[in-house]
């Protein structure tokens, strides 16, 4: 099965039900596929072929699943760009050459005019309009889609086709475009739909920005597989959150650990009837143990955590909810702490260098590696790079990590985050686990930072409660009670907020090249 195939089924079988919900704007399935269709067919008659490059610059809204439908349908490859992206726009574009560029209002000016690969710009604004700038032809969405017919395109679209290039964030080196196949997304679906037992009546809630593979493939693709709902806001905040599931009866979501932490600290989150939510997933970064033992407590035991990257197209392991438990006391295990075991269709070993696999002891550490149909096909021109990352059909993750013997995988963390200070290494997630527990830390991330001595140091980068009182000399006392001495933090760096990706996630990038300075 293809994705385009997703969208036809769903408005087969359930034409009236709502598909998408943004704002005032509800789309049953019969209608989006409509919309899906003219334009698929529109861009066919613009000349595009298959396996031909789309990009999109766009914020939220429905109009950005339309056009994930319609390049589905169509057999070409969509390339989603960050609207937040100012200099790396040139390297991704120059990388995907897409001949159609989608466009917001607010973002069509980034479409440069040396981009000479680029035939068409379509205009996707709140108001039909037509300008020309230059050389570039600017088409309106609304105008574009209403010349055809909602006929279904007569493309042969294949599950080894590409059907999307998502671009990493480049925390190492220039954004890599990971090519994900109909086949990937479509495994990824399943996975999730098992593992988190998901249904055809659940109403989902996307709060991430829609140019991330996460709120698409692991959440809207799942409910057109499955003919559910989906609600899309703007952004995330804790009161509209909390609204839209009140009101819309949302029933899954899918968040990352810092929108969680924003919700705990909420002070009205009483106010609102969220009874309705079956299932928060979860993932992106590490979620501390005090951090989801505090969510449990006031949301439930309905938690699932996945763990997985852009190229494996979200999932790869789960932690369901009836695993999120402290674990076996005979064993100490502390199974809050794990990613949980490899999804059904999908196998996940953890290996040393020399390629065996390491103990299942939780002492020892390897890198993490991921097999199955999910695994991207490819980094887009980048034929070096996939060949030392997908070996064998093996994608290696470059994350740390041990495994307990029932297969739980525990995140050590990403092997270049990791801090090597007098020769000894030392993981800074275990060191945050460690602070967040402190009653007046909010949030906090732990760095390597250049030291003639040691080569690196332990720093802490500390945002602490509103009125809260705490020293360096305490945190780095506390630090002490509960790890090795040389694990603690050498200097703690008190700040008024942390430096956060769209989705919600921690830079130690940005922390690293601050700080380093000086």
């Amino acid at each position: 099965m293809v994705v385009g195939e997703l969208f036809e089924r769903a408005a087969k079988r359930y034409p009236n039900k709502d598909a998408i919900v943004y704002k005032d704007t509800r789309l049953s399935y019969k209608l989006l596929n409509e919309r899906i269709n003219r334009l698929a067919n529109a861009l066919i008659d613009l000349g595009l072929k298959r396996q031909d490059r789309v990009s999109v610059i766009l914020d939220n809204c429905y109009r950005y699943i339309e056009i994930v439908g319609a390049c589905a349908k169509a057999g070409l490859i969509l390339a989603p760009v960050s609207t937040k992206l100012k200099d790396e726009l040139d390297h991704i574009l120059g990388n995907a050459e897409p001949r159609v560029v989608f466009a917001g209002q607010e973002h069509v000016h980034k479409i440069k005019q040396e981009y000479g690969y680029v035939e068409k710009v379509v205009l996707v604004a709140q108001e039909s309009q037509e300008y020309q700038e230059g050389s570039k032809e600017y088409l309106d969405y609304e105008k574009l889609i209403s010349q055809y017919e909602p006929d279904e395109p007569e493309v042969a679209v294949d599950e080894s086709d590409i059907i999307f290039l998502y671009y990493t964030s480049g925390t190492t080196s220039l954004p890599k475009g990971a090519a994900l196949s109909h086949r990937a997304i479509v495994s990824n679906a399943v996975n999730g739909i098992i593992e988190n037992q998901l249904r055809h009546d659940d109403v989902n809630l996307s709060v991430h920005p829609l140019f991330f593979s996460a709120p698409v493939n692991c959440s809207i693709i799942l409910m057109v597989y499955l003919g559910g709902s989906s609600v899309i806001l703007d952004a995330f905040e804790p009161e509209s959150f909390l609204r839209t599931v009140e009101q819309e009866k949302v029933s899954i979501v899918v968040v990352v650990p810092t929108m969680i932490v924003r919700l705990l600290q909420y002070p009205d989150i009483d106010k609102w009837d969220v009874s309705s939510l079956r299932a928060i997933m979860y993932g992106s970064s590490a979620m501390p143990e005090s951090v989801i033992s505090k969510a449990i407590a006031k949301f439930g035991n309905i938690f699932h955590q996945g763990y997985g990257l852009t190229e494996t197209t979200c999932f790869a392991t789960m932690l369901s909810a009836d695993q999120h438990v402290v674990g076996d006391e005979t064993r100490k295990i502390p199974r809050l702490r794990s990613c949980g075991r490899e999804v059904v269709n999908t196998r996940v070993r953890i290996i040393r260098k020399n390629g065996t696999d390491i103990d299942r002891d939780m002492e020892e550490v390897g890198e993490i590696i991921i097999k199955g149909d999910n695994i991207m096909d490819r980094y887009w021109n980048m034929p070096e790079l996939t060949a030392e990352t997908i070996k064998d059909g093996w994608f290696y993750t470059g994350d740390l990590g041990s495994m307990d013997e029932d297969g739980y995988v525990y995140i050590v963390d990403r092997e270049k985050d990791m801090i090597v200070s007098g020769a000894i290494n030392i993981y800074p997630r275990e060191v945050e686990e460690v602070l967040y527990k402190h009653p007046d830390i909010v949030e906090v991330s732990v760095i390597g930072l250049p030291n003639e001595d040691w080569g690196e140091k332990v720093v802490a980068l500390v945002v602490l409660k509103q009125g809260a009182e705490v020293s360096e000399k305490d945190l780095i006392a506390y630090t002490k009670e509960h790890l090795a001495t040389y694990k603690a933090p050498k200097s703690c760096i008190f700040v008024e907020d942390l430096p956060k990706g769209p989705t919600g996630k921690i830079l130690k990038r940005v922390l690293k090249e601050e700080y380093s300075k000086g």
